[in-house]
């Protein structure tokens, strides 16, 4: 009887181990990194910026990063971007931290769904502690001027109503003073 169980046992496990699929893996293999101003000219933007937000992709497994930019050498003239990465360093993902601030070389990348900018491991992305070397070869970049077009706007129509009602009320005091008497 207990041939039998030990037997039984072994079929299930050797069935068990027939009827498993490899998960194919990918790990995150970069050559070496250019310089930084080989990566500034290669690079769709570069910029640096405070992590405001990370957020799971609603369509891809990673990250979307929301930046309040500082300054910015390529690609951007916003306040704010949001990028994409992976969703860890084995697959490139930069592993960003909220409150920190980066210097971010970014890629336009078509193949996510909504074609956003985007950053690995290989591309240069530091935080901004470590990249004097960078700074000595790129220079200072310039301050952002604009607003994020996706940014929320502001609400004037407590404006426009303000200005319609005074010209309403004048335009009735100017009727009322002007109406001859009869």
């Amino acid at each position: 009887m207990n041939k039998k169980k030990i037997s039984l046992s072994l079929i299930f496990l050797l069935l068990v181990a027939l009827n498993m699929n490899p998960v194919p893996i990918s790990a995150c293999s970069c050559e070496m990194p250019p310089t930084a101003d080989v990566a500034l000219n290669n690079a769709d933007a570069v910029f640096s910026g405070e992590v405001v937000s990370i957020n799971e992709h609603t369509k891809e497994s990673g990250y979307v990063v929301k930046f309040n930019v500082q300054r910015e050498w390529k690609g951007l003239d916003t306040k704010a971007v949001s990028i994409y990465t992976a969703s860890d360093s084995a697959a490139c993902g930069v592993n960003f931290s909220i409150g920190e601030e980066y210097l971010v070389y970014a890629h336009r990348y078509e193949e996510t769904s909504d074609a956003m900018l985007t950053t690995t491991l290989c591309d240069r992305t530091a935080s901004v502690a470590n990249i004097s070397d960078d700074l000595a070869l790129i220079g200072k970049g310039d301050i952002p001027i604009k607003i994020e077009a996706n940014d929320e706007p502001r609400n004037n129509n407590i404006y426009y109503f303000g200005i319609l009602t005074i010209i309403l009320t004048g335009s009735l005091f100017i009727w009322r003073y002007t109406k001859k008497p009869t």
